[in-house]
């Protein structure tokens, strides 16, 4: 049983991020992080990263994207729809924001197409689906921006869109 906290209590505000907790409280063998800041970062990462490799998922279709990776190509679509006071997008709009940052993400972007970055996310990440045919949107919006959206995505200091 989880020692009570009211950190995970205010966390575990709905079924989704109920199961991430108890998930998260199991794998690390009961230790849990000590903030939302960390508790966010460790769910993005076993959601994006571990939880194929753990279960062996043949991923050789897909491109090879570092959890680095994963995670600026959410952020990307994440500050977008969050700009644009959208709770879904468009496929095209999901795939125009990753050609956009293809090439400050990636060293060899032509290898790369952003159906197929789109496709990885979909079928693999365990953050984003598609509720329609070709729309996206994050499985628990307040919980994914939170965790991608902790600084501001990469590309955004390196186009000169943002300034802090």
């Amino acid at each position: 049983m989880l020692p009570y906290s009211r950190l995970f209590l205010a966390q575990a505000t709905n079924p989704l991020l109920c199961a991430m907790i108890c998930a998260l409280h199991r794998d690390r063998k009961r230790q849990l992080p000590a903030d939302r800041v960390q508790l966010y970062e460790i769910t993005c990462e076993m959601l994006l990263e571990r939880r194929g490799q753990e279960r062996g998922v043949d991923l050789q279709s897909y491109p090879r994207l570092t959890y680095r990776q994963k995670k600026q190509f959410l952020q990307e679509v994440a500050y977008w729809m969050l700009r644009n006071g959208k709770t879904e997008a468009g496929r095209a709009e999901a795939e125009a924001c990753f050609a956009r940052v293809l090439p400050t993400i990636l060293e060899s972007a032509d290898s790369v197409q952003p159906g197929d970055v789109y496709r990885l996310f979909i079928e693999h990440s365990g953050m984003v689906r598609e509720p329609g045919c070709g729309r996206i949107d994050f499985i628990h919006v307040e919980r994914s921006v939170r965790g991608t959206n902790q600084l501001p995505p990469a590309s955004l200091h390196q186009t000169g869109r943002y300034t802090v």
